[in-house]
């Protein structure tokens, strides 16, 4: 029996009717890949703030009423008390005490809610001072000013 063949290359057509790439490779381990976690694809939305006076809106089914202005924040998992939930992630901000006692929130599209702000100064202000200084864990939230 003869000997395995050795890869050769060939350089000169007319020495071989083989290809002019090696027979027999080496194996190539496989790279080491990076391991990822397991995360969701939506976060979840931090616990629950009481308002002062123990006054809430935790049922978030209160439409919008009277002056104001509303903003959507999503997607996250939401809880039962949304109102309380929007004020933990506005709490989360600088000057977050002037504003976050005087909001509710009611359900908007799938993993959004609605929060109603008192006046467009304070919406206006809240969506400016999310947008310069966004918490790291909520990167990838939305907020923005509805058309009211």
């Amino acid at each position: 029996m003869p000997a395995p063949a050795s890869p050769t290359w060939h350089t000169n057509p007319a020495q071989s009717n083989h290809s002019t790439i090696p027979h027999a490779l080496p194996p190539t381990p496989a790279p080491n890949l990076p391991q990822f976690q397991n995360t969701p694809a939506i976060p979840h939305a931090p616990p629950p703030i009481a308002a002062a006076g123990g006054s809430t809106h935790s049922n978030g089914t209160q439409p919008s009423t009277g002056d104001g202005v509303d903003i959507e924040v999503g997607p996250l998992l939401w809880g039962r008390d949304i109102t309380g939930q929007a004020r933990a992630l506005i709490n989360h901000l600088p000057n977050a005490p002037q504003v976050t006692f005087n909001i509710h929130a009611r359900h908007g599209r799938t993993n959004f809610i609605i929060v109603h702000f008192p006046d467009f100064k304070t919406a206006d202000s809240f969506v400016k001072t999310w947008h310069y200084a966004t918490p790291p864990q909520y990167s990838r939230l939305y907020v923005s000013l509805m058309g009211n």
